[in-house]
Protein backbone atom coordinates (compact mmCIF):
# COMPACT_ATOMS: atom_id res chain seq x y z
CA UNK A 1 0.00 0.00 0.00
CA UNK A 2 1.66 3.20 -1.17
CA UNK A 3 0.98 5.92 1.37
CA UNK A 4 4.13 7.90 0.81
CA UNK A 5 4.15 9.20 -2.75
CA UNK A 6 3.63 12.98 -2.82
CA UNK A 7 3.39 13.32 -6.61
CA UNK A 8 0.29 15.34 -7.60
CA UNK A 9 -0.49 12.78 -10.33
CA UNK A 10 -0.95 10.21 -7.53
CA UNK A 11 -2.39 12.36 -4.73
CA UNK A 12 -4.99 13.95 -7.05
CA UNK A 13 -6.51 10.49 -7.41
CA UNK A 14 -6.73 10.16 -3.61
CA UNK A 15 -3.79 7.75 -3.40
CA UNK A 16 -0.20 8.02 -2.15
CA UNK A 17 0.45 10.45 0.70
CA UNK A 18 -3.11 11.79 0.38
CA UNK A 19 -4.25 8.62 2.15
CA UNK A 20 -2.45 9.78 5.30
CA UNK A 21 -5.05 12.51 5.68
CA UNK A 22 -7.58 9.79 6.53
CA UNK A 23 -6.07 7.62 9.31
CA UNK A 24 -9.22 5.48 9.75
CA UNK A 25 -9.12 4.62 6.04
CA UNK A 26 -5.41 3.78 6.32
CA UNK A 27 -6.19 1.49 9.23
CA UNK A 28 -8.94 -0.30 7.31
CA UNK A 29 -6.68 -0.75 4.30
CA UNK A 30 -3.81 -2.18 6.33
CA UNK A 31 -6.20 -4.42 8.28
CA UNK A 32 -7.73 -5.74 5.05
CA UNK A 33 -4.29 -6.44 3.57
CA UNK A 34 -3.11 -8.27 6.70
CA UNK A 35 -6.32 -10.29 6.95
CA UNK A 36 -5.95 -11.32 3.30
CA UNK A 37 -2.39 -12.53 3.93
CA UNK A 38 -3.54 -14.33 7.07
CA UNK A 39 -6.26 -16.02 5.02
CA UNK A 40 -3.64 -17.32 2.57
CA UNK A 41 -1.62 -18.78 5.43
CA UNK A 42 -4.75 -20.42 6.89
CA UNK A 43 -5.95 -21.83 3.57
CA UNK A 44 -2.57 -23.16 2.52
CA UNK A 45 -1.44 -24.56 5.88
CA UNK A 46 -4.72 -25.90 7.32
CA UNK A 47 -4.56 -29.65 7.70
CA UNK A 48 -0.84 -29.88 6.91
CA UNK A 49 0.53 -32.88 8.77
CA UNK A 50 2.95 -31.85 11.49
CA UNK A 51 1.76 -28.26 11.75
CA UNK A 52 -1.06 -26.62 13.68
CA UNK A 53 -2.43 -23.14 13.25
CA UNK A 54 -3.43 -21.17 16.30
CA UNK A 55 -7.19 -20.96 16.30
CA UNK A 56 -9.32 -17.85 16.72
CA UNK A 57 -13.08 -17.55 16.85
CA UNK A 58 -14.36 -16.99 13.30
CA UNK A 59 -16.76 -14.37 14.69
CA UNK A 60 -13.87 -12.28 16.03
CA UNK A 61 -12.44 -9.50 13.91
CA UNK A 62 -8.79 -10.51 14.12
CA UNK A 63 -6.10 -8.57 12.30
CA UNK A 64 -2.94 -10.66 12.52
CA UNK A 65 0.18 -8.74 13.45
CA UNK A 66 2.15 -11.99 13.72
CA UNK A 67 1.46 -15.50 12.45
CA UNK A 68 2.44 -18.20 14.93
CA UNK A 69 2.25 -21.88 14.10
CA UNK A 70 2.94 -25.00 16.14
CA UNK A 71 5.47 -27.31 14.51
CA UNK A 72 4.88 -30.80 15.86
CA UNK A 73 6.96 -33.98 16.09
CA UNK A 74 10.20 -32.19 17.01
CA UNK A 75 10.60 -30.64 13.55
CA UNK A 76 10.70 -26.97 14.59
CA UNK A 77 14.46 -26.58 14.06
CA UNK A 78 14.28 -28.36 10.70
CA UNK A 79 11.52 -26.02 9.51
CA UNK A 80 13.31 -22.91 10.78
CA UNK A 81 16.49 -24.00 8.98
CA UNK A 82 14.61 -24.62 5.71
CA UNK A 83 12.88 -21.24 5.87
CA UNK A 84 16.13 -19.47 6.72
CA UNK A 85 17.93 -21.25 3.85
CA UNK A 86 15.18 -19.98 1.53
CA UNK A 87 15.83 -16.41 2.73
CA UNK A 88 12.66 -16.31 4.83
CA UNK A 89 13.16 -14.75 8.28
CA UNK A 90 11.46 -16.58 11.13
CA UNK A 91 11.35 -16.02 14.85
CA UNK A 92 9.81 -17.19 18.08
CA UNK A 93 7.27 -15.16 20.03
CA UNK A 94 7.59 -15.15 22.97
CA UNK A 95 9.96 -16.82 25.38
CA UNK A 96 8.01 -17.75 28.51
CA UNK A 97 8.66 -15.36 31.38
CA UNK A 98 9.78 -18.08 33.77
CA UNK A 99 12.62 -18.93 31.35
CA UNK A 100 13.93 -15.37 31.16
CA UNK A 101 17.13 -14.71 33.11
CA UNK A 102 15.39 -12.09 35.24
CA UNK A 103 13.13 -14.77 36.69
CA UNK A 104 15.54 -17.75 36.80
CA UNK A 105 16.12 -19.49 39.02
CA UNK A 106 13.17 -18.49 41.12
CA UNK A 107 13.28 -20.25 44.48
CA UNK A 108 10.27 -22.51 44.89
CA UNK A 109 9.14 -22.06 41.28
CA UNK A 110 7.18 -24.83 39.67
CA UNK A 111 7.80 -26.18 36.19
CA UNK A 112 5.32 -25.20 33.52
CA UNK A 113 5.45 -28.22 31.19
CA UNK A 114 2.65 -27.16 28.82
CA UNK A 115 4.12 -23.69 28.42
CA UNK A 116 7.58 -25.17 27.83
CA UNK A 117 6.22 -27.67 25.29
CA UNK A 118 4.48 -24.90 23.33
CA UNK A 119 7.61 -22.76 23.41
CA UNK A 120 9.47 -25.70 21.90
CA UNK A 121 6.96 -25.90 19.05
CA UNK A 122 6.10 -22.27 18.16
CA UNK A 123 7.50 -20.55 15.09
CA UNK A 124 6.56 -17.04 14.00
CA UNK A 125 6.15 -16.63 10.25
CA UNK A 126 6.60 -13.32 8.43
CA UNK A 127 3.73 -10.82 8.57
CA UNK A 128 4.66 -7.25 7.71
CA UNK A 129 3.55 -4.43 5.40
CA UNK A 130 6.08 -5.31 2.70
CA UNK A 131 4.79 -8.87 2.34
CA UNK A 132 2.87 -9.75 -0.82
CA UNK A 133 0.46 -12.59 -1.50
CA UNK A 134 3.16 -14.19 -3.69
CA UNK A 135 5.59 -13.99 -0.75
CA UNK A 136 3.12 -15.82 1.51
CA UNK A 137 2.51 -18.44 -1.18
CA UNK A 138 6.30 -19.00 -1.40
CA UNK A 139 6.58 -19.30 2.38
CA UNK A 140 3.77 -21.85 2.37
CA UNK A 141 5.47 -23.77 -0.44
CA UNK A 142 8.68 -24.06 1.60
CA UNK A 143 6.75 -25.14 4.70
CA UNK A 144 4.78 -27.75 2.76
CA UNK A 145 7.88 -29.14 1.04
CA UNK A 146 9.75 -29.34 4.34
CA UNK A 147 7.02 -31.04 6.36
CA UNK A 148 5.72 -33.33 3.57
Amino acid sequence: INMGCPAPKITNSGAGSKLLLDPPLCGRMVAAARRALGDIYRQRLAGLDGLRLLQTDPQDFVVPHIVCVRVLNGRKDELKAALTAAGIPVGVHYKPNHLLSLFRPAPGSLPLPVTEQLYGELVTLPMHPGLSAADVEHICDVITATLA
